[in-house]
């Protein structure tokens, strides 16, 4: 006896129930149950194995046959169906790559990554930081002009994605607008370089000044600063950047004093090609 059929859901643990087979002389028996392909059994031997139901894209019979034995003679083989039906699994964000930008110009978010298990049509919500107005919040893709600002400034949007019953976890991406002053020069330089840092030491600005080449192919420029122990303590610029001179201020108010390295990394946003990696001392004194 194979027991009651069962209709589940995806990802449930199931229990087998073969314990009302007997035998008229009252024999123990041995168990042999088999499965369908695909679906692992924690014990095909037991009275009642279990297994976890699989994701699947519609409902699904699973038939499982057990036999049982009294050591001597094995009995005819009995069924059992657990149809496990499809459940709605939420959609999934993806806000697209961190940017850095310059000031007054298009700038374009990308959540065309987001994506469905169903592969149902996603609705779109952005939330953007107060004063900055997308042109259509519910686009995959909505625009901005970048403020002036006098710093550089970090824009935080969060994108939701719905598949008209669920919605998805929120993604975010960071958008860093650097002053109009950051962009030293529009002349073109031949490869990258990460200049010493000025003053150094210093207290507690200093002017980091770094080029970025023309490429045939769009790199990911980051800036980021580490402390003695080689813990990350601050993300100065990170995303793709059009060839040019910058110049840019680190604030370390908010650190202690001490020894910190500047690192510079560069890469191909394909993920395929040549990088480049620089680091530089900098020594903060209060």
């Amino acid at each position: 006896n194979a027991g009651p059929d069962q209709i589940v859901s995806e990802n449930q643990l199931v229990i087998l129930d073969g314990s009302e087979s007997y035998d008229e002389e009252n024999i123990d028996l041995s168990y042999i149950w088999t499965t369908p392909i695909g679906i692992l059994l924690n014990d095909t031997t037991s009275s009642t194995p279990s297994f976890t139901t699989p994701t699947v894209d519609d409902s699904v019979d699973f038939i499982f046959r057990l036999i049982v034995s009294d050591g001597e003679l094995d009995s005819d083989p009995d069924s059992v169906t657990i149809t496990v039906f499809h459940t709605n699994i939420s959609p999934v964000a993806n806000a697209g790559p961190d940017q850095t930008i310059m000031e007054n110009e298009l700038v374009i978010l990308d959540g065309t990554g987001s994506s469905d298990f169903e592969n149902v049509n996603l609705s779109y919500s952005w939330t953007a930081p107060v004063n900055i107005e997308l042109d259509d919040p519910t686009r995959s893709s909505p625009t901005f002009i970048s403020p002036e600002v006098s710093d550089s400034t970090f824009l935080l949007f969060t994108l939701i994605v719905s598949d008209g019953e669920l919605e998805s976890d929120p993604d975010s991406v960071t958008v860093t607008i650097l002053n109009s002053l950051g962009f030293i020069s529009n002349i073109f330089p031949a490869e990258f370089e990460l200049r010493q840092p000025f003053p150094n030491p210093f207290n507690p600005t200093t002017t980091i000044q770094f080029n970025v080449p023309v490429m045939d192919t769009r790199h990911v420029v980051s800036l980021r600063v580490f402390d003695i122990a080689g813990s990350m303590v601050e993300t100065l610029v990170n995303g793709t950047m059009e060839s040019g001179q910058y110049e840019i201020q680190w604030d370390a108010s908010q650190h202690a004093s001490g020894i910190y390295f500047l690192k510079m990394e560069s890469g191909p946003s394909t993920g395929q090609g040549r990088g480049y990696i620089k680091k530089q001392k900098m020594i903060l004194m209060k």
